[in-house]
């Protein structure tokens, strides 16, 4: 008995058709076709790169002009003194003695050390781009202990008179007016030197205790980070910015968030980080050793990085072109009346769902990504399914088949936005589509299939 007899209401099918309609052969097709539709993917990738190294300079560019990072490292008061060298040297029979002086500096970090940070924020375009900006009067102020019993330096030697206060900024285009102090011996103006500002400070023969305040008026970008050089250094920060993403060794003791802003405090010991609180050198700016290892702050976070998640995206097009390509071929092994599918219409349908992770990175630089979401989703959809109405004749299968690209997109966007979850969701997700595929195609005879 004939194939025609078994099934008389099936089209006869042509020899080629016959031979694309091989199960072996079919499946060793799909899996080239996936493999084959990688170089674009591979392209697109490469694209969402340059487009991130694109927005990346255009950042690097705005905040060379506005202000980049902050980063507070002081105050430091470096006091000069005098050291002794006695020298020996032998002429002939006779030993020559001479004694040469040189000046060394000991520095000294804050005992207590306070900040108080009110960074306004904005964002603003540049071309196509958002960028966060923002500004600050920062206050500092504390008291600095000086024992110099401690590093065996003898008070007569010491040159009170030319002791200096120094700071350093992260970039100093960012400084908006000139930094100011006042101190036990009345105000000074911080001047700028080769490695931060620096400024002379009155300090009495043989004083103990110096008291200050800076302060600072800074624009910058995209965080601000303070160095918890007193023993005990607090932190206190309010902005008008809704997302901040807390950074560096320290999180903040206290914090809230609200739709208006936020406020922070750090409470930072110096127990808690690894660098003297006193020390001597032959620099006159000499700074913490290792201090950038316990910075912490704000970044300005925006909430979507579009780059991210388009890359993130595309590393899903397996699953998408693979679960597609099977719901194709089952379609094709559960309904005997159904045209077979030649490669070239899988190839069509792949092209078009590689071309929604094109449509999503370009729409996702102009508006919002859960719109340009939306809107690749729905244009991919409604393309195949048209596609698939036209190459099947019926509309229940190009719904049903419309429904399951549906699901996969949504799939796709819940484990897009759930990062720390991503493993999970994606894991149960790849579990239930596996159980659906094997409940469809529990009773399909594989070899009656090939046969036939």
């Amino acid at each position: 008995m004939n194939q025609q007899q078994l099934y008389p209401d099936q089209p006869q099918k042509s020899a080629l058709e016959q031979y694309y309609g091989s199960v072996t052969l079919k499946i060793f097709v799909i899996v080239a076709l996936v493999l084959l539709l990688q170089i674009p993917v591979f392209k697109i990738q490469n694209l969402i790169r340059e487009r991130e190294t694109r927005r990346n300079t255009a950042v690097s560019e705005a905040n060379s002009q506005w202000g980049g990072a902050q980063t507070i490292l002081g105050p430091i008061i470096h006091i000069p003194y005098k050291v002794f060298i006695t020298e020996e040297k032998t002429v002939g029979n006779q030993k020559e003695v001479k004694i040469r002086e040189e000046k060394k500096v000991a520095h000294f970090l804050p005992k207590q050390l306070g900040i108080a940070s009110n960074p306004s924020a904005e964002t603003r375009k540049r071309g196509i781009y958002t960028l966060v900006f923002y500004e600050d009067k920062l206050n500092m102020s504390g008291s600095f202990n000086f024992d110099f019993s401690a590093l065996a330096i003898s008070e007569e030697n010491i040159l009170w008179n030319q002791a200096t206060l120094w700071l350093s900024v992260g970039d100093v285009h960012g400084i908006a007016e000139k930094p100011l102090g006042s101190g036990d011996g009345g105000t000074f103006e911080l001047l700028p030197v080769e490695s931060g500002f620096s400024a002379p400070i009155k300090l009495k023969n043989g004083a103990k205790s110096y008291a200050f305040t800076v302060d600072l008026a800074l624009k910058g970008s995209e965080k601000m980070l303070f160095a918890p050089l007193g023993e005990e250094t607090k932190v206190k920060m309010k902005s008008n910015w809704n997302s901040p993403s807390f950074t560096g060794a320290f999180l903040p003791d206290n914090r809230e968030i609200l739709d208006q802003g936020f406020t922070a405090e750090w409470n930072v010991l110096s127990f808690n980080r690894n660098y003297k609180q006193m020390w001597t050198s032959s620099s006159y700016t000499d700074k913490p050793e290792n201090a950038e290892n316990s910075y912490f702050g704000i970044e300005f976070f925006q909430p979507v990085n579009v780059y991210q998640k388009s890359m993130r995206s595309v590393k899903y097009n397996l699953m998408f072109l693979g679960l597609t390509f099977a719901a194709f071929f089952l379609v094709e092994a559960l309904t005997k009346k159904l045209k077979t599918v030649h490669p070239v219409q899988y190839l069509l349908v792949g092209a078009a769902m590689i071309l929604f992770y094109l449509l999503l990175l370009s729409l996702s630089e102009h508006i919002p990504f859960i719109a340009a979401y939306t809107i690749a989703s729905v244009a991919t959809i409604v393309l195949i399914t048209g596609y698939i109405k036209a190459m099947f004749g019926r509309g229940a299968v190009a719904l049903l088949l419309g429904a399951l690209l549906a699901a996969l997109h949504i799939f796709l966007y819940i484990a897009l936005n759930a990062e720390d979850y991503a493993l999970l969701v994606g894991s149960i997700g790849l579990f239930l589509i596996l159980a659906i595929i094997m409940y469809v195609s529990r009773r399909v005879n594989w070899y009656e299939l090939a046969k036939k």
